[in-house]
């Protein structure tokens, strides 16, 4: 009765008592925003378009520690964008985001058959994220992306 009723409280209360210390302890063992944005973050460069006659961007450009580890999806895809338009219009950076959203564009979108365990091809084509930061020039990306698959 009484006697577990009370131990049910202490248990309670060393519980809470826990979780307090472990929050307490994280707070202070929080490394700064400097720090945590020094691990976080890495600076970027295209790993296509790196020849000197592409516009660099104009601002220092950063991604992710995990994207940075990550190889984009290799492609034979070649832009046939106007020269015009490539060196007066884009960076580099937005030459690699016009490049690899085309290729995905032209890949077929492969569907799974419920009925039988293979895949097929529709006409249907995978999309494309773009989730730049603001400054990095999603509207040209897009305007370029949309010229080259539907103007060209």
């Amino acid at each position: 009765g009484e006697g577990a009723v009370e131990a049910e409280e202490e248990r309670e209360e060393e519980e809470e008592e826990d979780v307090i210390m472990i929050e307490d302890e994280v707070v202070r063992e929080a490394a700064s925003v400097d720090d945590l944005s020094a691990n976080t973050f890495k600076d970027y460069t295209p790993s296509m378009f790196t020849a000197k006659i592409f516009a660099p961007h104009p601002e220092k450009l950063q991604e992710t520690s995990a994207l940075a580890n990550a190889t984009p999806l290799p492609h034979n895809y070649k832009l046939h964008l106007p020269l015009r338009t490539v060196m007066d219009c884009l960076t580099a950076a937005q030459l690699e985001t016009i490049s690899l959203a085309c290729a995905q564009h032209e890949r077929p979108f492969l569907r799974r058959s419920r009925t039988r365990k293979s895949q097929e091809s529709s006409e249907e084509r995978p999309g494309f994220f773009l989730g730049d930061e603001t400054g990095v020039g999603k509207g040209r990306q897009a305007a370029g992306t949309i010229f080259e698959n539907w103007v060209l």
